[in-house]
């Protein structure tokens, strides 16, 4: 009750302020009230190992985009650098330790839950983050260059850490009932429907500020998601439960590129701003486009072995309210999730 009340009293002096310093970059004057302020509200806010662990990723995704953003304006310095590649590891050790927990509690379909989000987000900003690397080596800025290969490198361990987590919590998985895989199955099913049905809404919403080669890859994606949606319904009524999941794996994993293609775009388009900057910004985003797809291809175009992001019914939800940009920032619980001038949210 007392957090509450604080809560609501910190709310209604530095309201206007919190909203503002939203869109607010490292090394701007309202940083620290988006940091110390509105993340601490959300984390006080959030209950649960399960929950605690989504918003531990979305932290991560905020710093991240925060980086795309600073990058894309050369103004990433050495400094910032380390801040971000410090809380970056502060965020990705606290995921590693609630799946643990959730592991231990029995909870093995919450933990690959959280596993896929933090792979399916952190492979997409590897490529980002990628793209930008070879655009600062370009343009003769190498410090930028190094700047963003010490973040890259965080997230290319964090991934690494988390593929050997998930290959633990498979087996763990396999060694269960079979009403335990009915249950995981049937999760990743309501995960990709609500996903994909999302990134649908999303695209329309956005549709007139992407590119036509940005909406057909987008395209592209959606119609490999629900091709292997409708693989996975078949193999469900066969309980071909093992089979069933991959596949709705495989449909969110394609749903949440098409949404993360969008984003890439959205992002660096906002982040340059200037119509000089049009070239730079076209050749970012089609490396970062051409990245994600030979990843694409070198996974061979099947269905096998992938990592998507799996939220459960609530956090679906709220990224739908987050992609929402008519949504009302100024509730108790203040979404946080972020935007295309501050981050890039996944």
């Amino acid at each position: 009750m007392l957090i509450t009340l604080f809560i609501a009293t910190l709310l209604a002096v530095t309201g206007g302020i919190s909203l503002a310093a939203e869109g607010s970059l490292p090394g701007q004057t309202l940083y620290p009230v988006k940091l110390g302020v509105n993340e601490q509200v959300k984390s006080a806010l959030t209950f649960g190992s399960e929950n605690e662990a989504h918003w531990s990723i979305e932290q991560a995704m905020r710093r991240l985009g925060e980086t795309v953003n600073l990058s894309a304006n050369s103004e990433l310095s050495a400094e910032e650098t380390l801040l971000i590649s410090q809380r970056l590891k502060d965020y990705l050790a606290k995921v590693d330790s609630l799946s643990d927990k959730l592991s231990a509690e029995g909870r093995v379909e919450a933990a690959l839950r959280i596993n896929a989000k933090a792979s399916a987000s952190l492979s997409t900003y590897n490529e980002m983050l990628a793209s930008l690397s070879v655009q600062a080596e370009a343009d003769g800025n190498l410090a930028l260059k190094t700047n963003l290969d010490s973040i890259k490198e965080v997230v290319v361990n964090g991934l690494s850490a988390l593929v050997g987590q998930e290959a633990e919590l498979k087996a763990k998985l396999e060694a269960s009932s079979d009403d335990s895989k009915m249950e995981a199955t049937a999760g990743v099913k309501v995960a990709a429907n609500n996903k994909i049905s999302e990134v649908k809404k999303y695209l329309e919403l956005k549709s007139n500020d992407i590119s036509a080669e940005v909406a057909a890859d987008v395209s592209m994606h959606l119609d490999l998601a629900d091709q292997a949606k409708l693989e996975g319904d078949s193999k469900l009524e066969a309980k071909a439960y093992a089979e069933a999941l991959v596949l709705y794996r495989s449909a969110f994993r394609h749903a949440q590129e098409a949404k993360a293609i969008i984003h890439a775009g959205l992002s660096i388009k906002a982040a340059l701003g200037d119509p000089q900057d049009k070239a730079r910004f076209e050749g970012i985003s089609e490396r970062f486009r051409d990245m994600l797809k030979l990843r694409f291809d070198a996974e061979g175009n099947t269905n096998a072995n992938v990592n998507v992001q799996m939220d459960d019914d609530k956090n679906d939800v709220e990224e739908d309210e987050d992609d929402n940009e008519e949504d009302d920032r100024g509730d108790l619980e203040l979404k946080l999730e972020g935007n295309v001038n501050g981050n890039l949210e996944l």
